[in-house]
């Protein structure tokens, strides 16, 4: 029997780095050798003489803004996937508030269908809450068969609306299993374009308040402060709920001499150094769950404006895992960290099957990162429609070189080779489990 692909080298599997084969066939890994066994195969990798390369279970980026449909000026599924494999994700979760808002089924099947034929990596698509809310509880169950979750804009969706409509909503999405990602801000604290941390610490108060009564899937997005951090500890000694930052939180930008300024604007706001080193020494404990990117692409003359005018939001799905394996690098974080905050937890999040480990009989999706190859990040060679980015001439130590999809290269040594059209909804995957 001949296979489709054969990969030798160092592995992540179950906390240690070890020398093994993965025998990849028909979009799985079918089995797990060690180093030395051989098979016939259509392709064979061979790391083994270099241990810095390792081989890690795919990348999964929860929550990212890949625009498409009117807002495709600033980014696409097929530029947004691109830029996805070339940072080495495997999976990525799209964010509803696209033109028209991801709000209806009609939408839903819409951006799905548009998804399906220009994704070169797969993906997942949350919906977020329109004004007919009995219209969502309706549709609802159809939803559920293509959504990963449901997003929630507090500030918008939460605040000044009928409290006992939003928990009958909350009830409606947690018969059906789904996460509740929060974006936590509560407007009553913005002042003069300002965002204060009191904002998040409120919205987390509030937010926690309704897990108590209803058992819904609760997961609170890209934290930003050490007050909401230290408020979190203490809740969940009661409840169960995720957390999730980005590296724009964990790497004190708010400081730098940045031009314009407005490349830093994004909400939540970036915070002091203070907050980043407790969010870095969070993760390293396990207080957060989850690492992600929250891609928000704008065009560059848009983000050239005032600052009262120019759109908020930092694209992060091409640097994200180099200034995650730059702070393994300097010895911030560990490779276990790491392995957890972009593989496991996310999958178990999502309640993805067949996902966020190497296991025999689960999808082939894997990641292979070079932990010593440097780069500077140069916002010029981005995929992305985005070129530009705080992150401009930090020195990044540790870059994916391969991404791996249902046993498909996309990615292989920093240039994509994969083919648009190629990704699906992985809500597919629930539909193909193997017994």
């Amino acid at each position: 029997m001949t296979y489709d692909i054969l990969i030798r080298g160092m592995c992540y599997i179950d906390g240690y780095i070890i020398p093994q084969s993965i025998i990849i066939n028909n979009e799985r890994i079918v089995d797990i050798k060690n180093i030395t066994y051989s098979v016939n195969a259509d392709r064979v990798i061979d790391f083994s003489q270099n241990p810095s390369i390792i081989v890690f279970a795919g990348f999964i980026d929860i929550h990212a803004h890949l625009r498409d449909l009117k807002l495709s000026y600033k980014e696409d599924f097929y530029t947004g996937t691109r830029a996805a494999a070339k940072g080495g994700i495997t999976i990525v979760g799209d964010m509803p508030n696209t033109r028209p808002e991801t709000t209806s089924l009609n939408l839903l099947d819409e951006k799905d269908e548009i998804a399906s034929s220009k994704a070169l990596i797969d993906y997942g698509l949350y919906v977020g809450l329109p004004q007919e809310s009995m219209k969502f509880i309706k549709e609802l169950p159809s939803m559920s068969l293509k959504t990963i979750g449901v997003k929630i804009y507090m500030y918008k969706d939460f605040y000044g609306k009928n409290i006992d409509v939003f928990r009958k909503i909350l009830e409606k999405i947690a018969e059906y299993g789904l996460p509740t990602v929060v974006h936590a801000e509560n407007p009553r604290f913005f002042r003069n374009g300002l965002r204060p941390v009191e904002s998040e610490v409120s919205a987390i108060k509030d937010i926690f308040n309704l897990k108590k009564n209803i058992d819904f899937k609760l997961h609170i997005t890209h934290l930003s402060s050490k007050k909401g951090l230290n408020l979190i500890r203490k809740l969940r000694r009661r409840k169960i709920f995720t957390i999730d930052t980005c590296p724009h939180y964990l790497i004190p930008l708010a400081e730098k001499n940045i031009v314009p300024k407005t490349l830093l604007k994004v909400y939540p706001p970036l915070r002091s150094k203070d907050d980043c080193k407790a969010l870095l020494n969070a993760l390293r404990y396990d207080v957060i769950d989850v690492i992600s990117s929250d891609h928000a692409p704008h065009t560059s003359n848009e983000k050239m404006r005032e600052w009262r005018d120019a759109p908020p939001g930092i694209p992060g799905i091409e640097t994200m895992v180099p200034i995650l394996f730059t702070l393994y690098n300097r010895g911030v974080l560990s490779l276990y960290n790491i392995a957890s905050l972009l593989s496991e937890n996310p999958a178990k999040i999502l309640s993805i099957p067949k996902a966020g480990l190497i296991r025999k009989g689960f999808y082939a999706n894997l990641t292979i990162v070079n932990l010593k190859r440097e780069k500077i990040i140069d916002p010029s060679k981005f995929e992305s429609k985005a070129k530009y980015s705080p992150f401009v001439g930090m020195k990044v130590r540790g870059i994916p070189i391969m991404t791996i999809v249902r046993g498909k290269i996309i990615m292989e040594d920093e240039a994509i080779v994969g083919e648009r059209g190629f990704g699906r909804n992985i809500k597919s995957y629930y539909n193909h489990q193997l017994s």
